[in-house]
């Protein structure tokens, strides 16, 4: 989203990062997993975006990526992090499985506490067409405001 605005808007991935800048004067996307647990007082608006009907079949995607090129990453790099490491089976068997079975309860903890809490501030989003559209249309707004000055959106 950077890209299409670089004048306004920086883009912060959490699983690369360990903080949100603070002394930066444009527009920041943050997209991160359960970020809204994190940091849920810094952002002003919260695009909430449910995982896709064909999220495990991503997932099992992800674990090849990850035995392929022995680089497995989550937040940190994890196992030998050579190719094809047999090593690494367990972790990422052990990743995928408990993201697997996990989805369900960290998707409702999320949704109950977007409820609870960001409901005014939050929209949830069904498909990533719909959520780039709103991003996109809050930036605009926030550029036509002339107010970018540390405004952050979170992105889960």
């Amino acid at each position: 989203m950077s890209a299409a605005f670089p004048n306004n808007v920086i883009t912060v991935d959490m699983n690369y990062t360990e903080s949100i800048p603070s002394d930066i004067d444009k527009i920041i996307i943050v997209e991160a997993t359960h970020s809204i647990n994190e940091y849920p007082q810094v952002f002003h608006k919260i695009l909430y975006m449910l995982p896709p009907k064909n999220h495990t079949f991503l997932l099992l995607r992800r674990g090849w990526i990850w035995f392929s090129t022995g680089k497995v990453y989550l937040s940190h790099l994890q196992g030998k992090q050579k190719p094809y490491a047999l090593s690494n089976i367990p972790i990422i068997l052990k990743i995928l499985f408990r993201t697997i079975f996990l989805k369900k309860r960290w998707l409702r903890d999320d949704l109950d506490l977007i409820k609870k809490k960001f409901e005014p501030k939050a929209h949830i989003s069904h498909a990533h067409n719909e959520g780039y559209k709103i991003i996109k249309s809050w930036i605009v707004d926030q550029i036509n405001l002339s107010d970018s000055s540390k405004k952050v959106m979170g992105v889960t």
